[in-house]
């Protein structure tokens, strides 16, 4: 049998990962925007050798940086040093060594990091999930976008995500205008593309997108931007099968956790939130529309917080009971949510299938320790990740089941989550299943962001 490693890199490409690295290659300036796990990663390492880069620096989130490592030492047959950057103080590059460089966005506000990114002169930049950086008055846009940034150091600049505009075409502006292709202002973009309207502090609110110019913004991406969907590249896959799991209120040990409420009990609190919650969603127009239910719950995120956190730890107990009954019959499942109060609560109780919490201040050892035990330890069942931490760039497709334990208020961290679980090579069907509460408006709004994120996963596969 060959050992796959000893084969040239281009060779195990699939074709259309094969097509990717080419069409990168020829770029200086690209937008890579395949759906999710259609596989953006091999092919942009492979380009790099093609285009024959000494110096690679890849900007990506945190849970990113040891498996694009990792990915290169796969998948590159150049000799270079690797520089995994964890701390603003770690080890970085020589302007002129021949080097890849793996940092988080976050880091670039060190100036230590931001100067010697800067000197490092990239042959190849890779901006990996760089809807991270779509804001252009955010400073993480500017540290890599703006007119300083690194994009102006860097020989070719190839941008990886899958959702580049996730909410509307004004997400786009900032990428058309570094790569030349729209050169005019943010305003004049926004008044062509989008629906809105201007608050009282005199700031663009975008409200949507024109969809009759469609065709003009596809005109505008032509030769920078290539997409395929995950169905195009893999039309055999078993679906994504959704449902819903109703539960009572679970016993908490309120004593044991630091809370604030006003009134005499947590549950009469969650009750009377719940009462607004549903009060204030049903009367607005278009109360069931999840863009709206998004809008309004976001607007409300301080009034509510201690809510929705109360209602995650509601549910851990009968979230226990049927993840119990699913680790039965399947070896592993995949638990999500946001609060880490919640998730720590689930973890501790579910601890004798080593379950574990992936957050955003766990260690970065840690992290990719837990992670690789997950994938190849049979008494690691358990893998409970928070929304940010854990909803973009792992691969968790050992488990067929991924559970959320609460939504999260942007449907797009749902759907990548679910996909967290599914890759190319799948015969058998993945569920995904929303906890809801009983008798809470929590129930409305799961069902709405589960509507959003069908319909998203729908497209991503």
């Amino acid at each position: 049998m060959t050992d796959t490693k000893v084969l040239d890199p281009q060779v195990r490409l699939k074709k259309h990962q094969k097509y990717a690295a080419r069409w990168l290659a020829a770029r200086k300036f690209a937008i890579l925007g395949d759906e999710q796990r259609v596989g953006k990663t091999a092919p942009t390492i492979v380009a790099t050798d093609i285009v024959g880069a000494n110096r690679v620096l890849v900007l990506c989130p945190a849970s990113g940086r040891e498996s694009w490592a990792k990915s290169f030492d796969e998948w590159s047959r150049k000799p270079r040093k690797y520089y995994v950057v964890l701390h603003s103080t770690d080890p970085l590059p020589a302007p002129d060594e021949r080097a890849v460089v793996f940092c988080t966005y976050a880091l670039l506000t060190n100036r230590r990091v931001r100067r010697a990114l800067r000197d490092m002169n990239p042959d190849v930049l890779i901006l990996d999930e760089a809807h991270n950086i779509k804001n252009p008055e955010a400073n993480r846009t500017s540290q890599v976008l703006g007119r300083k940034g690194l994009i102006r150091t860097s020989k070719h600049v190839w941008a990886l995500s899958g959702t580049i505009n996730p909410n509307n075409y004004e997400e786009l502006w900032v990428w058309l205008r570094v790569s030349g292709r729209f050169k005019k202002e943010r305003s004049t973009f926004i008044k062509r593309f989008c629906h809105y309207y201007i608050d009282e502090r005199g700031k663009y609110v975008i409200t949507g997108s024109r969809e009759e110019k469609a065709q003009e913004i596809r005109d505008l991406l032509d030769g920078i931007y290539l997409r395929r969907r995950f169905k195009e590249v893999n039309p055999s896959l078993p679906p994504i099968q959704w449902k819903t799991h109703e539960v009572n209120p679970g016993e908490v040990d309120w004593s044991a956790y630091e809370y604030e409420f006003t009134f005499p009990t947590v549950w009469e609190n969650v009750e009377r939130q719940s009462d607004m919650v549903r009060s204030t969603l049903m009367a607005m127009d278009g109360w069931d529309d999840p863009d709206k239910i998004m809008s309004v719950l976001q607007s409300m995120q301080n009034k509510i917080k201690h809510w929705r956190s109360a209602l995650a730890m509601y549910k851990v107990q009968p979230t226990v009971e049927h993840i119990e009954r699913l680790l039965d019959y399947h070896d592993k499942v995949v638990v999500f949510g946001q609060h880490v109060k919640a998730l720590s609560m689930l973890r501790d109780a579910l601890k004798h299938h080593r379950a574990f919490v992936y957050y955003g201040g766990l260690n970065p050892r840690r992290r990719q320790r837990y992670l690789s035990e997950f994938n190849y330890d049979p008494a690691r069942r358990v893998f409970i990740g928070q929304y940010q931490a854990a909803g973009e760039l792992l691969d968790l497709s050992v488990a067929r089941h991924v559970i959320f334990l609460e939504p999260s208020y942007v449907p797009k961290d749902i759907a990548q989550a679910v996909m967290r679980i599914r890759n190319m090579n799948q015969k058998e069907k993945i569920f995904a299943t929303m906890i809801l509460l009983k008798d809470s408006a929590d129930k409305l709004v799961v069902r709405a962001m589960l509507r959003k994120a069908k319909a998203l996963t729908e497209l991503y596969g």
